[in-house]
């Protein structure tokens, strides 16, 4: 269906983009995400959630996100031992279940490993494939809307860009059901008429059954993949030649649906909170509640044990309490600093995060000083801490940031002055959708700083960059 009617230039061109993005995905060629530290961050962090559910499903029958307590593994210094564990299919001690998300990762991947005994590399490859489809076909689905050159850019910025690679392979993030909510709407906008209440109702439901995918795997960037899509159903809505009421009718359904589909998602939390005590839903809300900043002290009180991610089946209550303090007293940054700190970028461009390799293990503590402790004033003091090699990995965040600060600037410049509205309408919400994550979630963003600039490249920048490209001169 997707190759129906389609041109020998967009058949090559989705070729070349599926190539070329499972081989970024699954290899990290060229080194385009920077060193392969950097590269295996998001894996190091949580794959082993998945590859332990695994191997805890194989041997209970109850496939789940999770982690075995090992003493001896710390996988911040030993980052791949997981991997080795994961193919021996070793065991740990006691199996602490996380809570927070339904883990349906684990059940589709445990299954596949149980009937056919797949190699984590072989789950790898599947996600790379999959994720390589979506890419490419957005460079066809967008030309709908946008001319070829825009079209492939926003593909490109996509399978380039060094978060999209350092997290499209890993079996716990799920990369490509970040996009297919997008992707369904592209889908059926290119190739019916999204006008048609038959059609409009096909793509609620697609779009119902993607964001319930979406959350059954796991709540990160929710709210940006939700703004995000609705923002791109409301831009393709607002192009269209109906009436005032049409359209306001269209994108408000399209909006309850959307939260409808992730309510829909606590249904399935049944699962895997029927043997606590606690109430329905509690683990999931005060989960939410926290990553919003929100502390519900009369539950919490209650049971303290609501404040962990991952539970035990023999749960210790002082540790659940020393949690909890732990989390009273966090004291990170507020929203707008959390925002703002997501405008001094990271590997926004190919290849610069080579550089990193210049940086030495003193310089790098005393960066993350800064950064995670929030020691701004130590900045007026870098200079004691660098030479010339050390100091370009540096120099290069800087240019970087202004690059995307002018991105920014020009995008909203552009699109104000020779766009319409629904041009206008793609771009602000395109930038408040990878924004609100940042604010929302803020305590996740402040502590996930190695991970979330990845929001930036869910919403953001490729539509920056499409629409850039869409208003120059011809």
């Amino acid at each position: 269906m997707i190759f129906k009617n389609i041109s020998l230039k967009n058949l090559i061109t989705f070729f070349f983009l599926f190539f070329f993005s499972f081989v970024n995905i699954n290899y990290n060629f060229l080194n385009i995400s920077g060193t392969s530290n950097f590269y295996n961050i998001p894996a190091t962090n949580t794959e082993i959630e998945t590859t332990d559910g695994i191997i805890y499903g194989l041997s209970t029958g109850n496939f789940m996100l999770g982690r075995y307590q090992r003493e001896e593994l710390q996988t911040w210094k030993t980052p791949h031992e997981y991997k080795i564990l994961f193919e021996k299919r070793s065991e740990g001690n006691e199996f602490y279940k996380y809570v927070t998300s339904y883990g349906l990762q684990a059940k589709i991947f445990g299954n596949l490993v149980k009937n056919y005994n797949l190699k984590l590399n072989q789950l790898h490859v599947i996600n790379s494939f999959i994720f390589s489809i979506l890419i490419a076909s957005f460079a066809i689905l967008l030309q709908k809307n946008f001319s070829f050159v825009p079209s492939f850019i926003f593909a490109l910025a996509i399978c380039t860009s060094p978060w999209v690679i350092a997290h499209g392979k890993d079996i716990r993030w799920i990369t490509w059901s970040w996009y297919l909510p997008v992707w369904n709407i592209m889908f059926i906008n290119y190739y019916f008429d999204l006008k048609k209440i038959k059609i409009f109702l096909i793509c609620l439901l697609l779009v119902f059954l993607s964001v319930l995918l979406r959350c059954l795997f796991g709540y990160e960037y929710i709210s940006t993949i939700i703004s995000i899509t609705f923002v791109s159903f409301s831009f393709l809505i607002l192009k269209k030649k109906i009436s005032f009421i049409k359209k306001f009718s269209f994108m408000s359904i399209f909006a309850v649906i959307l939260l409808l589909s992730f309510f829909a998602s606590f249904l399935f939390q049944n699962e895997i909170i029927k043997n606590d005590n606690s109430e329905k839903f509690s683990i999931i809300k005060q989960r939410i509640f926290l990553n919003l900043g929100i502390i519900d002290m009369k539950s919490l009180e209650k049971d303290p044990c609501l404040v962990r991610s991952f539970r035990s089946e023999n749960e210790n209550i002082e540790e659940c309490q020393r949690s909890l303090i732990s989390e009273l007293n966090y004291h990170g940054a507020g929203r707008f600093e959390v925002v703002a700190r997501y405008f001094i970028f990271r590997n926004l461009l190919p290849w610069v995060g080579n550089l990193e390799n210049y940086l030495n293990k003193d310089l790098k503590s005393y960066l993350k000083g800064i950064f995670w402790d929030r020691n701004y004033k130590n900045i007026l003091n870098l200079n004691e801490h660098v030479s010339f090699k050390n100091i370009l990995p540096i120099i290069s965040v800087m240019i970087q940031s202004l690059i995307f600060i002018f991105v920014v600037g020009y995008s909203f410049k552009k699109i104000y002055k020779n766009g319409d509205f629904a041009d206008k309408f793609l771009i602000t919400g395109a930038f408040f959708s990878s924004v609100s994550w940042f604010f929302l979630a803020n305590k996740y963003a402040y502590v996930h700083l190695h991970l979330c600039f990845i929001a930036w490249y869910i919403s953001f920048i490729p539509y920056a960059y499409a629409l850039i490209i869409q208003k120059l001169p011809k």
